[in-house]
């Protein structure tokens, strides 16, 4: 069944391409799956909006945020949450580098710091990224990603960057437009508005925080809020962790 489902897929995928321009083909293509999918009630991991019918719901994976607590891994698939307010985290950098992370969060936050309200989709979410060249190429290689947020139905399409600001040395924030698609194969505009703090010489942490484009007016004060309260520093000196993370050699 599934070999004779991926047959037809390809046959349907050739023919957008013979028949359509090259700016429409994606749609084609996707309207053309949409329809082959056989219905169902795919969850969104990104919003918790419950999307009908679609062959992504299927393949959907949790995003890669690179969130760790100084203390170990993160099981974000827990149904505690904290309310919507201040959050602060103790997250440990690539190398182990204990960091205070917090922000004030517009939604229930889960352990693995995702704050987002379930009706909108709207949302605010942590990433931690390799400090690997400029700031404005980090953010947008992570928040993109294949393994992101945005990625997992496809790439994301019309990436635009529409503002950014230095805040200081190495804190700079980026607002982008573009085009994701649902689990029901359906492309969707949206807008993110994030904060990027480099800590130390190896790690940066990001807050995203973003909705859809048709919503971004009524949702922007409550998210650029959020983005405007992040901060990300290592941890006191006296920590536990921070001691501990000395002793192994830490720098």
């Amino acid at each position: 069944m599934i070999r004779h489902v991926c047959i037809i897929i390809a046959a349907v995928l050739q023919r957008c391409a013979s028949l359509a321009p090259k700016t429409v083909e994606r749609r084609s293509a996707l309207a053309a799956l949409a329809s082959l999918a056989a219905p169902a009630n795919a969850k969104s991991y990104q919003s918790g909006l419950v999307f009908e019918g679609g062959a992504g719901g299927l393949t959907k994976t949790k995003p890669n945020t690179g969130v760790k607590t100084a203390a170990g891994a993160v099981d974000d698939e827990r149904p505690k949450t904290t309310p919507a307010g201040p959050v602060a985290a103790r997250l440990a950098g690539r190398k182990g580098l204990p960091v205070d992370v917090a922000f004030d969060a517009p939604f229930p936050t889960t352990p693995g710091l995702v704050s987002r309200d379930y009706q909108t989709g709207d949302g605010a979410y942590v990433l931690v990224a390799a400090a690997k060249g400029p700031l404005k190429k980090v953010v947008s290689d992570k928040i993109f990603a294949a393994d992101g947020k945005y990625g997992s139905y496809g790439a994301p399409a019309d990436v635009r960057l529409a503002k950014s600001e230095n805040r200081g040395d190495g804190d700079e924030v980026f607002e982008y437009t573009f085009v994701a698609l649902t689990p029901a194969m359906r492309e969707v505009a949206r807008r993110v508005r994030a904060r990027a703090i480099q800590v130390g010489g190896d790690d940066v942490f990001i807050l995203v925080a973003g909705s859809t484009a048709a919503r971004w007016r009524v949702a922007e004060p409550a998210l650029c809020k959020a983005v405007d309260s992040f901060s990300a520093r290592p941890a006191p000196e006296f920590s536990a962790e921070m001691v501990a993370f000395r002793k192994k050699g830490g720098k």
